[in-house]
């Protein structure tokens, strides 16, 4: 018989899996990918990439009026370049909030730009899909996940 998760049920395990792949790590580049914004993570168990497709907020706030889409987001994710992850957490509405140790926070919205897109966001430790530590959440919008492979301890 499957089990059905409660939404609670599912947050709580997005939430500690990407807490044990992200606290600690450090911003190691960032940019635009085939027309998505993406950040790679680097810590010892290896790499991670966040492919985003939503809206960013800083904070504290910079000055970002008469930029670009393109220039805001990349000014803001060099205010995050290098700098290590704290504290990450998931929200029912699917956003992602990063807390870095110098207190800088980094917001990734829940709500993808594309209103045609249903995923504002997708994290991967890139592994091969036949690993046993493979693992790949995609956000939903405004709420809920989908998490393909686990960790193993």
């Amino acid at each position: 018989m499957e089990k059905i998760f409660s939404n609670e049920e599912v947050i709580g395990y997005v939430n500690n899996i990407i807490s044990k792949l992200l606290v600690g790590a450090s911003v190691e580049s960032y940019g635009i990918l085939h027309q998505m914004r993406f950040i790679d993570f680097r810590n010892p168990q290896g790499d991670i990439r966040i492919i985003i497709d939503s809206e960013l907020e800083i904070f504290p706030e910079i000055n970002i009026e008469g930029l670009t889409i393109e220039q805001k987001d990349l000014l803001i994710l060099n205010q995050v370049n290098l700098k290590q992850i704290k504290k990450v957490e998931c929200s029912v509405f699917a956003d992602i909030v990063f807390t870095y140790t110098d207190e800088t926070v980094l917001k990734i919205s829940g709500t993808p730009i594309d209103e045609t897109t249903e995923e504002p966001w997708q994290l991967t430790n890139q592994k091969e899909i036949n690993d046993n530590n493979y693992i790949l959440i995609i956000a939903l919008r405004e709420g809920g996940y989908t998490v393909w492979g686990n960790l193993s301890e």
